[in-house]
């Protein structure tokens, strides 16, 4: 019942949290048919958050931004590969695999000009506290890539829609068996100058996971 009612709540923070920018964020051809789109992708999201049925270990809802110009909403899912990599003090370094799904908006221009989505993966080292008892901090950097559906967002050109992404996110577990993790993540996107111009774009973003 518990696990029940953490995914459930899952679906709604994230359901929540899209339909917080979907005004401005999500552009379409007009009122009835955007939101008609929205309420299928919502559906269909929350769902998938309430069934797992990739066998998620973990799924993730995140927003944040780059200044004030770029808006920024992602959900993802990870997969756990390895649990006892290595013993650091008081840590124990794990990974996992994420995938996931980004959509940016422009602040400057809010029609679907100024949108852009991304598909990509990760692979990510986790350094984990050793702590049995209340909170539990962690640590996490990672490297992948994926593509973005324009190369460009603002006056910003990244050159390929082929992207490299690297990350940092620190943050704590929490929860009966820890299944709640909160956290902020930085995110940086670039090309790696195999092609110009690679202008790169850095995201900082606020997370809420759960692990089922």
């Amino acid at each position: 019942m518990h696990v029940m009612r953490g995914k459930i709540l899952t679906m709604a923070l994230t359901v929540i949290v899209l339909v917080g920018n979907a005004g401005s964020g999500w552009a379409g051809s007009n009122d009835l048919e955007s939101r008609a789109w929205k309420l299928a992708a919502l559906t269909t999201i929350g769902l998938t958050y309430l069934t797992n049925p990739a066998e998620a270990d973990t799924m993730y809802g995140e927003m944040g931004a780059h200044g004030d110009d770029v808006f920024i909403e992602v959900i993802g899912a990870r997969w756990d590969t390895r649990s006892d990599l290595l013993k650091i003090g008081h840590a124990t370094l794990n990974s996992y695999w994420q995938v996931e799904y980004t959509k940016w908006q422009s602040l400057i221009d809010r029609t679907q000009e100024g949108a852009n989505s991304g598909l990509g993966a990760a692979y990510v080292y986790r350094f984990l506290s050793d702590s049995e008892q209340g909170l539990k901090p962690f640590l996490d950097v990672g490297l992948g890539g994926g593509f973005i559906s324009s190369t460009h967002i603002n006056e910003r050109q990244f050159g390929t829609n082929f992207q490299f992404n690297s990350l940092y996110r620190l943050g704590m577990a929490y929860g009966e068996r820890r299944q709640w993790e909160a956290s902020y993540r930085f995110m940086h996107y670039s090309n790696f100058s195999i092609a110009t111009p690679n202008k790169g774009i850095n995201f900082h973003l606020l997370s809420l996971n759960y692990r089922y």
